[in-house]
């Protein structure tokens, strides 16, 4: 209600900001064609793309949009913009090829680091296990 109540929109959503077809090609061409959509009684323009606010609004501006307004996702299931879980999985990323390749360089071989890697995954599902389990339908 609060962006479309009482207009006739254009809603179009793009998979990510200052990627390169959206930000040469899809933006600016409804940016373009404004007047168009206009003749077929059309208020106003809008993008969604799973970015925060402060993203969106830089792309705008990069953009210099004049007529279409951005809307950002503010869904946390899907714009989880540095959460602690996305970090916690890059860290986690580079920790593992960390030692992966420390154990590798003092051991001389591959099967050492593989070996550990497994045990380190079987050490994760026991502890992923271990966590209480939140009910969401109350």
């Amino acid at each position: 209600d609060t962006y479309f109540k009482g207009k006739k929109v254009v809603l179009f959503s793009l998979p990510g900001a200052f990627t390169p077809t959206c930000s040469n090609e899809q933006l600016p061409g409804f940016d373009k064609q404004a007047d168009a959509f206009k003749e077929y009684g059309i208020d106003e323009i809008y993008c969604m793309s799973v970015n925060d606010s402060f993203v969106m609004n830089a792309w705008a501006t990069d953009q210099k949009l004049e007529n279409v307004k951005m809307i950002p996702d503010g869904n946390p299931d899907t714009a989880s913009y540095f959460s602690f879980y996305d970090v916690a999985e890059k860290i986690g990323i580079v920790i593992g090829m960390l030692i992966f390749a420390v154990v590798g360089e003092i051991s001389g071989s591959m099967r050492e680091p593989i070996l550990f890697l497994i045990v380190f995954f079987i050490l994760g599902i026991i502890l992923l296990a271990r966590v209480p389990k939140i009910n969401n339908n109350q």
